[in-house]
C-alpha cells in the first residue's frame, strides 16, 4: 500500500527515499527494492546532499579584482554610489574589530574627520593618514563618493570595497529621505554606477566588488569574504555581530540620513 503511494508520486518521495536507502541499505539495495536506475539514485542524492557542479554555479554577488594576499599593514577603503550599502559594509568591518576613524559617526559608520579633510582640506589628509597608520596596522574608512577624487597612493597598501545596488532602490531612497526628484536620482544613480564600474576596472590594487542585494541574501558568505579580503581574523562573536548587522535600512541609519522629520 505504501509502496504504491510512493510509486504514484515518486518525484516527491525521491529525497526521503534517498536518505533511507542510502543510509540504511545502500545504493544497490535501493536500486533493487525500488527499481531505480543509477541516475535516479544519483539525482535523489543530489537533491538531499547537493551537487558539486551546481555549487560552482552559485552566485555570491562578490568578485575580487587584482586578488592578492592582504598584508598585515593595509587600509580598506569603502566606496560606492550614495545609498548603495556602503554603511552596511563599513559597519560589518567595525563589528569585526576594524578601526574606522577617530571621529566616527556610528549611525553611518563614517569618520567625519577624514571625510571633511577629503572634501574640504585635502592638504590635511596626509597627516591624518599618517596618524592612523601609526596607531593601527590595519584600518578602514568609508566615504561613498571618495572614488571620484581619491588618490590611492596616499594610503598604505590600499584595498577597495566597492558596493553596487539596484539604481531604482537608490533613487527611491533619495526621494523618501531627501525629497529629491525620483527621475533625476534614477538618472544620477545609473550614471554614477557606470562611473563606479569604470573606476573599479581601472585599479591595479585589490578591489572587492559587492552586490548589496546578494550580501543581504547571503550575509554569512559576505562577512566571511569581507574578513578574508581585509586580511583579518575576527573572533566567532565578532563574526556573529557582523552578520547580524547585515540588514536593510536599519533605524539609526534611516533616521540620521533624512531631512523630512526632526532628528532626535
Amino acid at each position: 500500500m505504501i509502496h504504491g503511494a510512493f510509486d504514484r508520486n515518486r518525484s516527491c518521495a525521491l529525497p526521503l527515499l534517498a536518505i533511507v536507502a542510502h543510509l540504511l541499505v545502500g545504493e544497490p539495495q535501493a536500486k533493487a527494492s525500488w527499481g531505480w536506475s543509477t541516475a535516479q539514485v544519483g539525482s535523489a542524492l543530489e537533491l538531499v546532499y547537493g551537487s558539486p557542479m551546481l555549487d560552482q554555479l552559485q552566485n555570491s554577488g562578490i568578485v575580487i579584482l587584482n586578488e592578492s594576499h592582504a598584508p598585515t599593514q593595509t587600509t580598506v577603503i569603502v566606496v560606492g554610489v550614495p545609498r548603495s550599502g556602503t554603511t552596511m559594509i563599513a559597519k560589518a568591518l567595525g563589528k569585526m574589530g576594524v578601526f574606522l576613524g577617530a571621529e566616527l559617526d556610528p549611525s553611518i559608520s563614517e569618520d567625519i574627520r577624514l571625510a571633511n579633510a577629503l572634501e574640504r582640506s585635502p592638504d590635511s589628509l596626509p597627516g591624518i593618514i599618517e596618524a592612523y597608520n601609526a596607531a593601527h596596522e590595519m584600518w578602514a574608512f568609508k566615504r561613498p563618493t571618495a572614488y571620484q577624487t581619491i588618490d590611492p597612493g596616499l594610503f598604505r597598501n590600499p584595498r577597495f570595497v566597492v558596493s553596487f545596488r539596484d539604481p531604482v532602490a537608490i533613487a527611491k531612497r533619495e526621494e523618501l529621505s531627501m525629497t529629491f526628484d525620483f527621475r533625476e536620482q534614477l538618472s544620477r544613480a545609473t550614471r554614477w554606477s557606470a562611473d563606479l564600474a569604470e573606476f573599479a576596472l581601472r585599479q591595479t590594487v585589490p578591489v572587492m566588488l559587492v552586490s548589496y542585494e546578494k550580501a543581504l541574501a547571503k550575509p554569512k558568505k559576505f562577512v566571511s569574504d569581507l574578513a578574508s579580503f581585509a586580511g583579518i581574523s575576527p573572533t566567532w562573536l565578532q563574526m556573529r555581530a557582523a552578520r547580524a548587522s547585515i540588514r536593510p535600512s536599519p533605524a539609526d541609519y534611516v533616521a540620521s540620513s533624512q531631512i523630512r522629520f526632526p532628528k532626535k
